[in-house]
Order: structure tokens, then C-alpha cells, then sequence
């Protein structure tokens, strides 16, 4: 599964929609969108940010961070 999938899925999982996450973080919605239909690849910062939004332990985040970035190099 891609990162874009991901964290599509991951949003969904927690109910929360585009405009809430995108306040949340303070960013634009199309930014968001763009990072789940893999248009727009999400900075190791952005996916911090994310875990940190839903809730879930950033420590648990760097493997996929990292697997993430790698594809990039």
C-alpha cells in the first residue's frame, strides 16, 4: 500500500474529514488531498505533523517515514 492510501485510510479511520485535518495542521485542504491522491508527497515533517493530529505515537511513524522518504532518494 502507498503512503497516499495510507493516510487516506488513516483519516478516514479516525473520522475526521479534509477541513478539520487541514485546520488542524494549518494547511490548505487541496494540500491534503493532494497527499492522499499522491499528487503532492508530504515532507517527513508533514508526516510528524500527522501522527501527532491523530494521535498516534510518532516513534511508531519513523520505519514508514523512512521507508517513505527512500523511495525519494
Amino acid at each position: 500500500m502507498d503512503i497516499s492510501k495510507k493516510l487516506k485510510d488513516l483519516r478516514e479511520s479516525k473520522e475526521i474529514s479534509v477541513a478539520d485535518l487541514a485546520s488542524k495542521l494549518s494547511r490548505e485542504e487541496t494540500l491534503i488531498n493532494g497527499w492522499e491522491d499522491g499528487s503532492v508527497v508530504p515532507s517527513a515533517s508533514d508526516l510528524i505533523d500527522l501522527s501527532k493530529a491523530y494521535g498516534e505515537e510518532v516513534k511508531g511513524k519513523y520505519d514508514m517515514i523512512d521507508g517513505y522518504l527512500k523511495n525519494y532518494d
